[in-house]
């Protein structure tokens, strides 16, 4: 029972964020329709060159996450901090843990302008995550990506989420294969699907088997693991905090690698959609 006295607006919309979360059932792991990869990745190289040209990177405006790291620091003190760093990420990542800090985000509701300002549901949340670990996310993000292109793991299809593409490229290569077939005198069904808060849907333990699917195992799977285990956050209201919120299910929002992880969930979707041609 919670004591109405301490029950506040952030709390009001840290129960809103979570009723989009789904229980994962614990029966078995569904059979893919992709053929297992026998080409693995296991381990990174989280070296201090790396992890120096991603501090300078940054861009001042970042807001900090949990840890109130700022990316103006970071940036500014890349030289020294590099190499500490490195060897921080690196202990981390051979250990398959952690830091509390980098598993936590600060939630900022931003409203969609649209609906009542007073219904909770009509706000997004806006995740302020550590700039540190985004840090580290990014050379696993360089080295995943560059992973699912050399095995064609990921559909050309995709445009969402992948270095040089875009919502741009998604359209012009859509209008170019409409207009071609309309030329040709065949009829164009465009079918669209909304996955409704499809990042915080994700469940975890199917991805990790997907990602293992594709070939992500080793130290490289368990560090993954551990980076979408266990994750916490608190919304912040002005100056109020929420109670801190579990989140059970999910890619995390404002992560660097979130989205790729959840592109690669959805890698094989073209496979498991069946189209029938109909005479007219």
């Amino acid at each position: 029972m919670v004591n109405d006295n301490s029950y506040t607006v952030a709390d009001i919309f840290a129960d809103s964020f979570t009723k989009v979360f789904t229980v994962e059932p614990l029966s078995g792991m569904p059979n893919l329709s992709s053929v297992c990869n026998s080409n693995s990745t296991t381990d990174i190289k989280l070296s201090a060159d790396a992890v120096s040209d991603k501090l300078r990177k940054l861009k001042v405006t970042k807001s900090p996450g949990p840890d109130l790291i700022s990316a103006c620091v970071l940036k500014n003190c890349a030289a020294s901090l590099s190499t500490p760093l490195s060897i921080l990420m690196a202990q981390s990542f051979m250990q398959s843990k952690l830091p509390s800090d980098w598993k936590t985000a600060f939630v900022k509701p931003l409203y969609k302008n649209k609906g009542d300002k007073f219904n909770a549901s009509n706000y997004r949340p806006v995740s302020l995550a550590s700039l540190v670990v985004k840090v580290m996310e990014s050379i696993i993000y360089d080295h995943l990506v560059k992973f699912f292109i050399n095995y064609n793991l990921i559909s050309p299809e995709q445009h969402g989420f992948l270095p040089g593409k875009s919502v741009q490229s998604n359209l012009l290569c859509c209008l170019s294969d409409w207009t071609r077939d309309i030329d040709l005198g065949r009829p164009v069904d465009i079918l669209y699907l909304d996955f409704s808060k499809a990042f915080d849907k994700v469940p975890k333990r199917r991805l990790l088997h997907k990602l293992k699917h594709l070939g992500i195992r080793g130290n490289l799977l368990g560090w993954i693991d551990s980076f979408l285990s266990d994750r916490t956050f608190r919304v912040k209201v002005g100056d109020g905090f929420s109670r801190s919120v579990d989140v059970v299910s999910g890619v995390p929002q404002g992560s660097v690698l979130g989205p790729l992880l959840f592109v690669a969930y959805t890698a094989d979707v073209k496979n498991n959609l069946a189209f029938r041609h109909v005479r007219r």
